[in-house]
């Protein structure tokens, strides 16, 4: 600890960084003769433990972990709610399929209805030609 002379009787103690460091001190006796070479004391000052390498490690270690962690959570809803979205369109074209189906035999079934009525009544129209020709052109509509 080099630096100027403090006042008799006093010691100048500075805050210092971790590290080693050796505490120099200098005496006068009653005549105001000093010793140069004084007494010295080595010491060192340890770190917190937040300014040691294996407490940064870890912290930066704890820090990538809960990133990767928000990374995962994060992704793993996106593709859960994509994985929800493509069920409820699945959903959504089973039942438009089942709706055609169901039309489709609704309708095919009222066709051959009509095709068997119109059967029927051609052959209770004889001598009716014209109502025979729409019945016909019903059937004909009807069977295509």
């Amino acid at each position: 600890m080099n630096g100027s002379r403090p006042a008799p009787n006093a010691c100048g103690i500075q805050v210092y960084s971790p590290g080693s460091y050796t505490f120099r001190v200098i005496a006068c006796n009653n005549d105001e003769i000093w010793n140069e070479t004084g007494a010295s004391l080595a010491f060192a000052i340890r770190p917190w433990f937040w300014q040691t390498w294996w407490f940064k490690a870890g912290a930066i270690l704890t820090a990538a972990l809960a990133l990767g962690g928000a990374v995962r959570t994060v992704t793993r809803r996106r593709v859960h709610a994509r994985l929800e979205q493509l069920e409820r369109q699945q959903a959504v074209e089973r039942e438009r399929a089942r709706i055609a189906r169901d039309i489709h035999d609704d309708l095919g079934a009222s066709l051959t209805r009509i095709s068997m009525l119109s059967q029927t009544v051609r052959g209770e129209l004889v001598g009716q030609t014209q109502a025979a020709a729409d019945v016909d052109q019903i059937y004909g509509t009807a069977e295509s």
